[in-house]
C-alpha cells in the first residue's frame, strides 16, 4: 500500500512535485529518520505532513480508530477488504460487498454501470514490487515491524470488537471474536 501511495503520489504530483524525486528506499530512509526522532506519539499527527501520507493512509487500523473514537458506533460500518470487491467487480447484482452496502440504505442504491474489464478503470501497478523497489531487507523488516504490524493488529482487534457491536464485515462468516479468523479473511481477500 505504502509503494503504491508513492508511486501515485510522484505521478500525480501530490508528493515531490518540486525538486528532485526520491527513490521508494529513500523515502523510506527519510521516513524513518523523522520516526527516530518522534516516535509512536507521531502517528496521530502524521497526517498533516504530506510527504509521510505515505504511510499514513497505509495504517488502517489507526484510521479506523479514529472514527469509533469520535463517536461512530461499530454498528455504523461495513467493512470489507478490497479484493473481495475487486473480483466480483463485473457482477454488479451479486457483488458481496455492493450487497451489503445495499442492505444498509436501499436496494435502488449502489448498482454503478456494468465494468466489461478491470483494465478500463485500472491500468494496473505503476510501480514495481516492494522487494525490488525497497531492497534493504532491515528497511522492510522496520516498515512490516514497526509500523504495519502494530497497526494491522489494532486493526483485527478492532473488527473483533465492533463484529461483536454489530459492525458488518462482508465475507466474514467466523465468530466475531475470532481475531485469527478474522486476520484469515483480511489476508485472503486483501495482502493489508
Amino acid at each position: 500500500r505504502m509503494l503504491s501511495a508513492f508511486a501515485h503520489g510522484v505521478r500525480d504530483k501530490w508528493l515531490y512535485f518540486a525538486g528532485k524525486t526520491p527513490t521508494f528506499e529513500e523515502h523510506c530512509r527519510q521516513f524513518f529518520k523523522e520516526w527516530d526522532q518522534r516516535g509512536s506519539a507521531w502517528l496521530p499527527e502524521m497526517w498533516r505532513d504530506l510527504t509521510y501520507r505515505t504511510v499514513d493512509q497505509s495504517l488502517y487500523g489507526y484510521k479506523l480508530r479514529v472514527w469509533l473514537d469520535a463517536g461512530f458506533h461499530p454498528s455504523q460500518f461495513v467493512i470489507y477488504p478490497g479484493n473481495l470487491y475487486l473480483k466480483h467487480r463485473s457482477d454488479v447484482p451479486n457483488n458481496p460487498v455492493l450487497k451489503a452496502l445495499r442492505a444498509r440504505v436501499g436496494d435502488e442504491f449502489f448498482r454503478p454501470m456494468k465494468i466489461d474489464s478491470t483494465k478500463k478503470f485500472n491500468e494496473g501497478h505503476n510501480h514495481g514490487e516492494v522487494n525490488h523497489d525497497l531492497k534493504s531487507p532491515q528497511l522492510r523488516d522496520r516498515l512490516n515491524n514497526e509500523i504495519f504490524a502494530p497497526s494491522n493488529q489494532l486493526l483485527v482487534k478492532l473488527l473483533s470488537h465492533g463484529a461483536q457491536q454489530g459492525m458488518t464485515l462482508v465475507g466474514y462468516s467466523g465468530e466475531a471474536s475470532d481475531e485469527v479468523a478474522i486476520e484469515r479473511w483480511l489476508v485472503n481477500n486483501w495482502d493489508y
